[in-house]
């Protein structure tokens, strides 16, 4: 394998994924409580889909104190998981993807 001084990839990402406006933050959460009560009282709206192949997750975007966030329900995982920083990083995709 050589060192490739291109600062353009040969498979560019961009190419195919369409850039999007995305807030600063996602908060995740695992209280579907919340979720729903934040539904009910109209602070949330649907943005997209952070879809795996076992669970579709809605993502909503909501303000507080002036700024933008995206929420989303936390996949459940080993506290393995967790400690790795896989709790958050499989949601990367679905700002791509929704």
């Amino acid at each position: 394998m050589e060192f490739d001084s291109a600062l353009r990839a040969k498979i560019e990402p961009s190419d195919t994924i369409k850039k999007r406006d995305v807030p600063e933050h996602c908060l995740i959460t695992f209280f579907g409580d919340v979720i729903k009560r934040m539904l009910s009282e109209g602070r949330l709206k649907k943005v997209g889909d952070f879809k795996t192949c076992t669970v579709v997750l809605p993502i909503y975007e909501t303000e507080f104190d002036g700024k933008t966030y995206w929420n989303c329900a936390g996949l459940l995982r080993s506290n393995w998981c967790v400690k790795k920083g896989y709790s958050g990083g499989a949601l990367d995709c679905s700002i791509f993807s929704s």
